[in-house]
């Protein structure tokens, strides 16, 4: 089972100060921005889980992107899902900077030996053809609780000790050089075990999109 203490000495040395005393994730895959909003405003999402949380948070930290990977789980030993939320400054999707990074991207899904075992993705917060601040429009969501996070990058492993080799590698050295020059504030990172299977798979236009909340109790 994943922990924080046990992740830190075994397979994410930082990942406490990365968690930013984060204890909690909730995520929610939807196949469309309707099916998200159905979640959203559901009676057991605005009153059920929000009253279960209110006295046990003291901060909430929400985002949602495309999902961008498929999430698997099955014959795998331990899966963890890692996200990182990134606040990145001044960098557009057509820009070279943001060019290099999808290129280190590539570079660690080309790494020899990691299929099946990593999988990983970059995404702009938002949905599509939606900007992070239109989406939480269409979605009827009235607060903003991204803390200046822009973008996501996401891994999936099939067990902790992958994701410490590929930490350790020089490929993710260079995918961390391509972005760090660009952070407007710190990384606010977490993992946590993998129990729910979805493909990114998606028409186009409404592309599956993940919300995920951190949760500090």
């Amino acid at each position: 089972s994943l922990d924080k203490d046990s992740l830190s000495k075994d397979a994410w040395a930082d990942i406490m100060q990365c968690s930013q005393e984060m204890s909690h994730v909730l995520t929610v895959v939807a196949d469309s921005t309707d099916a998200l909003k159905a979640v959203l405003t559901s009676e057991a999402y605005c009153r059920e889980w929000s009253a279960s949380l209110a006295p046990h948070a003291r901060k909430t930290v929400s985002f949602t992107s495309p999902l961008g990977l498929d999430l698997v789980h099955a014959k795998k030993r331990d899966p963890m899902l890692v996200m990182h939320g990134l606040q990145l400054k001044e960098v557009k999707e057509d820009s070279d900077e943001y060019g290099k990074m999808m290129k280190a991207i590539e570079a660690i899904s080309k790494l020899p030996g990691i299929d099946g075992k990593i999988a990983v993705s970059l995404q702009p917060l938002g949905s599509g053809r939606y900007s992070h601040e239109d989406l939480l429009e269409q979605l009827d969501v009235k607060e903003n609780r991204a803390a200046g996070i822009t973008h996501c990058f996401t891994v999936l492993v099939d067990e902790p000790a992958s994701y410490k080799m590929l930490a350790q590698s020089k490929t993710y050295g260079k995918w961390k050089a391509s972005y760090e020059p660009y952070l407007a504030g710190k990384v606010l990172a977490f993992g946590m075990p993998v129990d729910i299977a979805a493909t990114a798979s998606a028409p186009k236009d409404v592309p599956k999109t993940k919300q995920t909340n951190g949760v500090k109790k």
